[in-house]
């Protein structure tokens, strides 16, 4: 196993990322999926792209397991892909996994997704088999990556299986998410592995007085995976009376008090085109929200505010930008700063990962009609035919001083 050392070291450990969201239900309009491996054609150049990755000179990989691929039937698993992958990027890349065990999507056989009642035995299943396939192999593991964008898309939108639409599903998948996430930090613990607990970061402003409880709701509702995990819901949290009336009991909540998850480290995901949202009533009365680019004064405010809240080490496991060389070089450079500062005053962000390193496919490809080539968005270092872009070399000039 490599072992990342810079985590107590005075340097940051550095990594990259590969998109790896799998949605293989087919929209029931346009009759796609959505499975980022074969949309950026990962499958048949992943070593060609692990090479990329090693190129930079990182420490770390942020990649998924396909579980649908892994167990097409359950409890018969087939690891014969992922092991050529991970023992390549171990044994002859020297670069250190982290793993998603989930990041979207759930095997087919799940009708319900997360919802399923079969999910819960069905994951820690899967985790027992992971540990007993990678032991010694793989030290990072991410449990569930982004629980409150999963509960979106499929608790709250409608978008993703089971196709939920209301705060009752919303908070059902919070909870099922949270409590399999704590168990599983527990089975890796006992392995030897250390958890990187991974949630979408961000905040909501509202635009004028008659919002801002709206808006503080909305901010609370964004912290709900790390306080469950971690047993800040107590009977005076401000979603109490939310929680309670949408199904989430009392022994529910009790049960995250006192099983606190094992957290080796606390994963910040922060895009500051999308991260930050601005609450606003427009003329008809209806309330929207719009996205505001808050740059690096509010990325780090936030840095800040998760370390006094939980006073645990940090990670950027996800950042980039849409847009230009020039933009991506500026919040890169800015966006690693940040990050120095944040260490020259204590707080330890112990990592940053840059996110996806190749660009990837925009969800809402499924949703609609159109070619791939149509939904790209530009976020990596490199294009979706492995083109380098100029800022390949600033991520490697970050890294090699050590920043």
């Amino acid at each position: 196993m490599k072992r990342i050392k810079q985590m107590n070291s005075k340097r940051m450990m550095f990594a990259a990322g590969i998109e790896d969201t799998f949605i293989i239900d087919p929209h029931g309009r346009s009759g796609k999926t959505l499975e980022e491996y074969e949309l950026i054609g990962h499958y048949d150049k992943w070593r060609t792209d692990l090479q990329l990755v090693a190129s930079l000179g990182v420490d770390a990989l942020r990649w998924g397991i396909p579980w649908y691929r892994v167990e097409r039937e359950r409890g018969e698993f087939d690891w014969s892909w992922t092991d050529q992958v991970i023992r390549y990027l171990v044994d002859e890349l020297h670069v250190a996994p982290i793993i998603d065990l989930i990041h979207y999507g759930t095997p087919a056989w799940l009708k319900d997704g997360i919802l399923d009642p079969e999910f819960p035995s069905a994951f820690m299943h899967y985790v027992e088999q992971f540990i007993s396939q990678y032991d010694g192999v793989v030290e990072f593991v991410t449990p569930v990556n982004e629980p409150l964008t999963a509960a979106e898309f499929c608790g709250r939108r409608a978008e993703w299986p089971p196709y939920k639409a209301d705060d009752t599903s919303f908070i059902g998948i919070m909870v099922v998410l949270s409590r399999v996430a704590v168990l599983a930090s527990e089975k890796l613990a006992d392995a030897g592995m250390k958890s990187v607990h991974v949630e979408v970061a961000g905040r909501t402003v509202a635009a004028d007085p008659s919002l801002q409880e709206t808006a503080a709701q909305k901010n609370l509702q964004n912290q709900l995976y790390w306080d469950l995990i971690t047993g800040k819901v107590d009977d005076a949290h401000g979603l109490i009376p939310w929680l309670l009336a949408h199904g989430c009991t009392k022994q529910n909540l009790s049960w995250f008090r006192d099983h606190p998850a094992h957290i080796d480290i606390f994963g910040v995901n922060y895009y500051p085109q999308w991260s930050d949202t601005l609450l606003l009533r427009t003329a008809t009365g209806e309330i929207v929200s719009r996205p505001v680019n808050s740059g690096s004064l509010h990325f780090s405010q936030l840095m800040e505010n998760f370390w006094n809240r939980y006073q645990l080490p940090l990670m950027v496991t996800e950042t980039s930008i849409r847009g230009p060389v020039w933009e991506k070089t500026r919040w890169l450079q800015e966006s690693v700063a940040t990050c120095a500062t944040l260490r020259a005053r204590n707080i330890p962000v112990v990592g940053y990962t840059w996110f996806p390193v190749i660009d990837m496919v925009d969800w809402e490809y499924r949703n609609q009609s159109g070619p791939v080539e149509d939904f790209v968005i530009e976020l990596g270092l490199w294009t979706i035919d492995r083109t380098d872009r100029s800022c390949v070399d600033v991520y490697r000039g970050i890294i090699r001083d050590g920043r």
